[in-house]
């Protein structure tokens, strides 16, 4: 079988586990919902809060955009804030076919709107994953100060499901570790007795220079010419998303009156869900967010439906605007390299000199 088409089976493999386990979530939290009640709970729901919710959602993608742009500027690249959001919004189009594709995606368009490298851009992309699991943990922290007790139910909850899982799947956690552990060993001695004839082969060289290229992305975020904005446009982001969630709340009569806490607690658990490796956080939002409502004295079946008006709409925003970028991404002309020489410049410097 050769390599290309052992990859291709491989992706369907990933994506398949991916989409099953999507389905079998999404089955799980609806198991006792009649769809047809589903639907009829629709005639409750006042739109013009949901198109705000998607407002805000647009505007976060505009904004997460602009501060994407902001990270290349030290590596010698000047896009568009036009081209960076197109780019993003295929990249989240892509991520409902395939977890995880839309990073590389992203990268492929600016590669063909700005003639930019793939491993810059990749760890540009990388950057931004670290900064915003660090704004989760910090949202997560400000839930538990002021919800302490219903934020730490409900995640220990989560956790405890997760352990009884692992308590009946032990042996192949166990035996999963044991060989990380003897192939990273075994790579080490490898590496170790070939470190010479490796230095000075040409597809290592190629990988460390990838490799640099990919660390001159990540570390850009500490030169950037702007950092005020960059970190305003970052909190900004996570208002924004907050803002999705709360204004929600007032289309629907059972969380109408909820507050602040309880949309930072669905921002939350929201944000847990849509880091999960599934299609577009399907199953795994619905079944965060409806369980933390449950805490606010929302029923089971109102929380279910607001998870899925609130997971939906968003939903769409992506798979149409996504779906619009996507087309003028294929219109869109190529532009020519620029900074030629400063680029040059740059690869030729040690990667901690590398950053403008």
């Amino acid at each position: 079988m050769s390599s290309k088409r052992r990859n291709f089976l491989v992706s369907v493999l990933k994506y398949s586990i991916s989409l099953a386990i999507a389905a079998l979530l999404f089955k799980y939290v609806y198991r006792d919902l009649d769809f047809k009640e589903l639907f009829g709970r629709f005639k409750q729901v006042n739109l013009n809060f949901i198109y705000l919710s998607i407002f805000f959602g647009l505007i976060s993608y505009w904004v997460r955009a602009y501060r994407w742009r902001l990270i290349f500027e030290p590596i010698g690249y000047e896009i568009r804030t036009f081209n960076s959001f197109i780019s993003l919004m295929v990249g989240y189009f892509a991520n409902l076919l395939v977890p995880r594709m839309g990073e590389i995606s992203r990268c492929v368009i600016l590669k063909k709107t700005d003639s930019i490298d793939l491993p810059s851009s990749l760890g540009t992309v990388v950057a931004e994953r670290v900064i915003d699991m660090l704004c989760l943990l910090s949202v997560i922290l400000l839930g538990f100060i002021i919800e302490f007790d219903k934020l730490n139910k409900t995640l220990i909850s989560h956790i405890t499901n997760k352990l009884r899982l692992a308590e009946h799947n032990y042996i192949f956690v166990l035996l999963g570790i044991i060989l990380l552990l003897v192939f990273f060993v075994s790579f080490i001695f490898w590496y170790r007795k070939n470190y010479y004839k490796i230095k000075h082969n040409v597809f290592y060289l190629k990988f460390r220079s990838i490799v640099r290229d990919i660390l001159d992305g990540i570390l850009a975020v500490r030169k950037i010419k702007k950092p005020y904005l960059f970190w305003f446009s970052t909190v900004l982001i996570w208002v924004l998303y907050f803002f999705m969630s709360y204004f929600a709340f007032f289309s629907f009569p059972p969380t109408e009156n909820l507050g602040i806490k309880a949309g930072i607690l669905v921002l939350i658990m929201g944000g847990l869900g849509m880091a999960t490796p599934v299609q577009g956080g399907v199953g795994a939002f619905h079944l965060f967010v409806s369980s933390v409502l449950l805490l606010y004295g929302v029923n089971s079946a109102d929380g279910k439906f607001f998870a899925f008006v609130l997971h939906e709409s968003q939903f769409l925003l992506v798979v149409v605007v996504g779906g619009i970028s996507f087309i003028l991404s294929l219109i869109l002309s190529t532009k020519k390299e620029v900074d030629v020489n400063k680029r040059k410049d740059l690869k030729d410097r040690p990667v901690s000199q590398r950053v403008e």
